[in-house]
């Protein structure tokens, strides 16, 4: 990375003064007292989960960057959901004998044949250190092989769609491609696949949009992007753009 828009992109390392560290912590126990008072001690919610065990009723699947919190976004409470999150929400295709494949067909597995869990949502975001990684060809080496390995081809798939498109532009367009791929990848599952057979199980592809606060559902039979829950029609335009640019490439190759 040598341009001035790459210094901001990626995986930053941001650094704290030891004030910073010390407040954080302070905040950190105050928050779980607050937890533990409030919230727990004071409902039977935690009471009855202990006691008739979890019912989740939807498994998500999302990024570990910090901002992409899917508990808060969806307002889920204890009990409600599994959430399993990784560095970018990259997944790749079945192969029974990679060990994430396994993994994943483990986690999948326990939600749809054990949980008997109806709905999956896998949730890429804007702005993702991931994607702006692999777009400005950042050097990170103990984090670029499991980007390059579960990645890489869609790095090289948008490029080919997007010939033109370099820094800012490429990762946004990538973070695109990410949902696509991962919506592909998942349909390549043994769980998935049965759970989709038996009609027990719906798919939700989305892009959560950071600048306009909102999501964007991918539709895999059209290959277009709209709103989901319709949080504000009034920024439609504009978080679409992008998303219906890359979904017409699609179609033009």
């Amino acid at each position: 990375m040598t341009d001035e828009s790459s210094k901001s992109a990626g995986f930053n390392k941001m650094g704290q003064d030891l004030e910073d560290d010390t407040n954080f912590m302070e905040e950190l126990h105050r928050g779980t007292r607050e937890f533990f008072e409030s919230s727990y001690k004071r409902t039977q919610q935690m009471q009855k989960l202990v006691a008739e065990g979890q019912h989740p009723k939807a498994m998500y699947f999302g990024c570990m960057d910090a901002r992409n919190v899917i508990e808060k976004m969806f307002g889920l409470e204890l009990g409600d959901a599994l959430v399993v999150r990784t560095i970018g929400n990259l997944k790749m295709p079945y192969n029974s004998e990679d060990s994430a494949s396994i993994k994943l067909n483990a986690e999948l597995s326990l939600a749809l044949d054990v949980k008997g869990i109806e709905y999956l949502f896998s949730v890429n975001h804007s702005h993702c250190g991931a994607a702006e990684t692999l777009a400005f060809d950042q050097d990170l080496p103990r984090i670029r092989p499991w980007l390059d390995l579960v990645g890489g081809k869609t790095l090289e798939k948008t490029k080919a769609l997007n010939p033109k498109l370099k820094g800012p532009a490429l990762a946004r367009a990538l973070e695109i491609q990410m949902v696509k791929d991962n919506y592909d990848a998942l349909l390549s599952y043994p769980a998935v696949k049965d759970a989709l057979s038996e009609s027990r199980l719906t798919i939700f592809p989305l892009l959560f949009d950071m600048e306009h606060g909102a999501f964007l559902e991918y539709h895999p039979e059209n290959g277009q992007f709209t709103q989901f829950a319709n949080i504000d029609s009034s920024v439609d335009t504009k978080i679409s753009c992008l998303a219906h640019e890359t979904s017409e490439s699609d179609h033009d190759h």
